[in-house]
């Protein structure tokens, strides 16, 4: 893994400031002037993955001065040795999936050594290790252990990396992004007990110790497999489910309040420290298709007690996007609209194509291309 040298026809490069090394593609603009951020400060910035850190080539020639090659505990002494960066705003950009897909070119024994060196250096210069410097190695850190291969297969002693996670606090360890399945098993690990028992229901959030682990509401259920024919529209996709027991259970519902079970399968291997979880799965959820518009939203009931609406997103490929101009879809002879977490499904009426017709020009022209059968899917 290594940040990569800026090139190609970038505007907003000339703002930047020629003593400033380091460029992190985020997905907002830092508060203060000139876009520039800070370690001390911001971080929130911290970025592991070598697609969002770009070297001017003062960083470059930082690099070649050290003799070191640009990984990613190089990177980490970038930002020590130069503290600012720039941070600029690319919300397009999306992360890299995991590290089994990018190669893993450092084994977790030895990677150990690195981190504790790194940590050691950070405390030297500011006197504690910094939130930048913690959330920055935690996502290099915990890929290594989503691995099949248990601690002593892979040359590392619990206690050792118990002593590691020691030293983050856990305020970061919930806040810097890791999902909900993995963050339970993580805290578990690091305290030798499981923390599912100690949880505590907070106005749709699990907490730990007033820590946010699972915010279930907006755990989302993601669509990306969709049909509507014969008067029946059929959903599939993948959900995270953070506890493997019987206390939080899901469910679907019309918008008559009829609640339907959900039909699950095994969905992508997932594994800490040698441990198969089964927390990631499919789902498949349909309802019936009258003559009158039906509504379906997904939802929890935690405890018997409590229940709420979850939130629903879909695949690029069916492009329907809540909460934006993109919120309605046309499949065959079916018409969506997704609005407060409710897909609504109804048959696709002259009204609503004359609506969509002056309305979104372009949606009109696919219609009309599907009518003659040359396309299927979202419009």
């Amino acid at each position: 893994m290594g940040a990569r040298e800026i090139s190609g026809n970038r505007t907003w490069l000339s703002d930047i400031e020629p003593s400033v090394p380091l460029v992190v593609l985020c997905g907002e603009t830092p508060d203060g002037k000139g876009h520039i951020a800070a370690v001390e400060e911001h971080f929130d910035y911290a970025a592991a993955d070598p697609g969002r850190i770009l070297l001017r080539r003062a960083g470059w020639k930082s690099l070649e001065e050290a003799g070191e090659a640009s990984d990613f505990f190089s990177i980490c002494r970038l930002f020590l040795e130069e503290s600012r960066f720039y941070a600029q705003p690319d919300k397009w950009r999306k992360e890299r999936k995991n590290r089994e897909q990018m190669g893993d070119d450092l084994a977790l024994s030895k990677a150990m050594d690195g981190y504790e060196e790194i940590i050691d250096q950070v405390v030297q210069t500011y006197g504690e290790f910094l939130p930048f410097f913690q959330c920055l190695i935690l996502q290099d850190l915990v890929p290594r252990l989503q691995t099949a291969q248990t601690c002593q297969q892979i040359g590392v002693e619990e206690e050792s990396l118990r002593q590691l996670l020691g030293r983050f606090d856990d305020d970061m360890i919930a806040g810097c992004g890791i999902p909900g399945d993995i963050l339970i098993r993580l805290l578990s690990f690091k305290y030798q007990t499981d923390i599912c028992d100690k949880l505590v229901y907070r106005s749709g959030k699990l907490k730990f110790e007033n820590l946010l682990v699972v915010p279930l509401k907006e755990n989302p259920f993601v669509v990306d497999h969709m049909t509507c024919e014969d008067g029946i529209c059929r959903l599939g996709g993948t959900v995270m489910l953070p506890l493997e027991n019987d206390v939080l259970e899901y469910y679907y519902a019309d918008n008559r309040n009829r609640s339907y079970e959900i039909e699950w399968e095994d969905g992508p291997e997932l594994y800490f420290l040698g441990e198969r979880m089964r927390t990631r799965k499919r789902f498949t959820a349909q309802l019936n298709v009258g003559k009158k518009p039906v509504g379906m939203r997904f939802m929890y009931q935690y405890k018997g007690a409590f229940h709420a609406r979850i939130r629903m997103t879909f695949s690029d490929e069916i492009g329907i996007e809540e909460d934006t101009s993109r919120n309605t879809a046309v499949f065959g002879r079916y018409y969506m609209k997704m609005e407060n977490r409710i897909l609504f499904v109804s048959p696709l009426q002259w009204k609503t194509k004359l609506k969509l017709f002056f309305t979104f020009s372009r949606k009109s022209i696919k219609m009309k291309q599907e009518k003659k059968g040359r396309i299927r899917g979202t419009l």
